[in-house]
């Protein structure tokens, strides 16, 4: 995995953002994991950690459907052609939206393949290998291994699966709750660094 994905662990497991004696380069690192990271993370452990079964509802289905048809909306801010990528990644898919709701190994496999699309561009243009490619078996390991269901829920109040099912699916909802944490973290650990 990632070096943004193990500190991002390690801050989790050790609940190292709360401590008064976190150093200053982990913060920065914790800084580092930007509105991509979350939305990576968020995406994958939703993934990875649903029931399979819930593809047999048709309100979930329905709201998954609408989530893939409108994850351009994320805007990822990592390069200008991110966000305008997707709108053609998903056209040009080999799948179609029916085909990659149909199982959870496809819908797994369909981010996994956008997020190294994206990482691909973004080593293309800054012209080094520093944007990690993953592979199915990484992905599901690692989310396996670290679901982070509960913390979106905790932390974020987002739980993907909930909102499918209960047909409250708000993407601009998710993007705020999420920017509005980061926001928030941000001047609560710039605010700490100087003291």
């Amino acid at each position: 995995m990632s070096l943004e994905h193990n500190y991002f662990i390690h801050i989790l497991n050790e609940n190292i953002i709360n401590s008064k004696f976190i150093d200053n380069q982990i913060k920065k690192i914790y800084l580092s994991l930007s509105y991509n990271h979350i939305i990576w993370i968020l995406i994958h452990s939703f993934t990875v950690n649903f029931d399979e079964n819930l593809l047999k509802n048709n309100i979930f289905n329905n709201n998954l459907y609408y989530l893939i048809n409108n994850f351009h909306i994320f805007k990822f801010k990592c390069i200008k052609s991110c966000g305008n990528s997707y709108t053609n990644y998903l056209n040009n898919y080999f799948l179609s939206i029916d085909d990659i709701i149909r199982t959870k190994y496809n819908l797994i496999v369909f981010f996994m393949d956008y997020h190294n699309s994206v990482n691909q561009k973004i080593n293309k243009i800054e012209n080094n290998n520093n944007k990690y490619i993953y592979n199915y078996d990484e992905i599901l390991k690692f989310y396996t291994d670290y679901n982070f269901i509960k913390y979106f829920n905790d932390e974020y109040n987002i739980n993907i699966c909930n909102l499918l099912l209960e047909d409250k699916i708000n993407l601009i909802d998710i993007i705020d709750k999420i920017q509005n944490k980061i926001d928030n973290n941000k001047i609560n650990l710039n605010i700490s660094l100087k003291y």
